[in-house]
Parts: C-alpha cells; structure tokens; sequence
C-alpha cells in the first residue's frame, strides 16, 4: 500500500497520508447521503475513506491501483449491477474484507447477506450510535 492514499469525490482530490493503524476504505454507492453518512463515521473513527465510486468498473480500477483494505458496498444500487451483484463479483475478483450496507434488518435482506458471507452486515435502520459502533468493530 502507499504512504499516500487519495480521496475522490465529485472530482475533488487531496493526497492523505495513512497511518499503519489505520484502514483505507472504498465505498461503493449511488446514495450521496448514505456515503457521506458512512464517510463521517470513517473519519470519526480515524480511518480513511480513499474514493467513494458508484458501480462496479469504477471500483475495480480503485482497488487496482490503491489497494483498500475493507470495501464498502450499499446493496441499493441501480443500474447494471446492483451492489449484490457488485459484492459478488468482488468476492470472485479479489481477496478483500467487504461490509454490506442495506437500508433495514429483515429477513430478506439477511437472506442476501447470508448468501454473500460479508465481513460485516451495516444497516441504517440502526441508528447512528450502533452503526457507527459496528462499523468500529469491524474495522478492529
């Protein structure tokens, strides 16, 4: 991993230095809201969000050239690939720790998320003192 890690987004970049304490993180959503939400519990947590991109060929080239060590992916994706399938191909395409981030908690939801065996299960519906918890957890 380099020293230096870059954040993209909406065409804003600023070279960080990451620590080795802590995680670069890509998140991979069409939701501004949600990654912004999931930016702010990152930095809070002194971890480092390096892009936020939204769809699958935008994230292969990130994790290509800056190697994040945890992936982010929302399963409300649209258009060709939605984030499930996205989650799919990334678990055949490399060797990487990937937390789903789905809107609530229920049963077809964990149905999914059984099926794709993430590092970690976020949901919104939670609130944000028990996601940002589980986000910490599962960066640890």
């Amino acid at each position: 991993m380099n020293s230096t890690q870059q954040i993209n987004y909406h065409n804003f970049i600023v070279d960080t230095p990451i620590s080795k304490a802590e995680k670069s993180v890509l998140i991979i959503s069409n939701c501004e809201s949600t990654s912004k939400r999931l930016q702010a519990i990152i930095q809070k947590l002194n971890h480092k969000c390096i892009a936020v991109v939204t769809n699958y060929f935008k994230a292969d080239k990130i994790i290509a050239s800056q190697e994040p060590d945890v992936v982010i992916i929302s399963t409300d994706m649209e258009g060709d690939l939605n984030g499930y399938d996205i989650a799919k191909y990334l678990k055949l395409d490399y060797d990487l720790p990937f937390f789903l981030v789905q809107k609530e908690e229920n049963f077809e939801n964990l149905k999914w998320s059984a099926e794709l065996n993430p590092d970690a299960n976020l949901f919104l519906d939670h609130g944000e003192v028990k996601l940002t918890a589980r986000i910490k957890d599962a960066l640890s």
